[in-house]
């Protein structure tokens, strides 16, 4: 808690105080540049669609940002210990656990309120010729958004999120 005569040691940003959520390609660039932005979280969903990838400094990001980081197949196919499951093709000891290309999304940058200085950014996987990965998630929902549309369906969609706290241990 901070009195009113206290002065906060919080050094405002070009996005104004620490914001959160979406944050666009232009503005993000300028907050790694002028070093508000330090770090990039670079994700792709699993195939539980929890969120898996690397960490990289802001600048090398933003260097990097129009070509494709990788990363190993495994992240698609790892428990929350990130322990390989058995039973995925794409991969496992036969495939030699690759590495699969991964391009960020641009329009998923988001700023992480837990973690100042933090962004997150989602990214598709594809193989090293460039097709794309026909397991992974973002993938596989962008296929059939395609196949629907291509019916005449236009989808829209919420999730339903549930926490229940029991307490006791009868």
């Amino acid at each position: 808690m901070h009195s009113h005569d206290e002065q906060r040691d919080e050094q405002p940003t070009a996005l104004g105080p620490w914001p959160t959520g979406a944050v666009t390609p232009g503005a993000f660039k300028e907050s790694v540049r002028s070093g508000e932005i330090t770090a990039v979280r670079l994700a792709v969903p699993d195939m539980q669609g929890r969120p898996k990838g690397k960490i990289l400094t802001a600048p090398v990001f933003v260097d990097r940002m129009n070509s494709k980081a990788e990363m190993c197949a495994y992240v698609l196919a790892t428990d929350v210990d990130m322990s390989p499951l058995d039973g995925f093709a794409l991969t496992g000891w036969e495939q030699g656990y690759g590495d699969l290309g991964v391009k960020a999304d641009p329009s998923s940058i988001r700023l992480l309120p837990h973690q100042p200085g933090t962004a997150l950014i989602m990214g598709d996987v594809f193989h090293h010729d460039g097709r794309p990965v026909e397991v992974a998630p973002r993938h596989m929902l962008r296929t059939q958004l395609k196949r629907l549309a291509d019916l005449g369906y236009h989808v829209a969609l919420g999730t339903e999120v549930e926490f229940v706290l029991y307490e006791g241990t009868g």
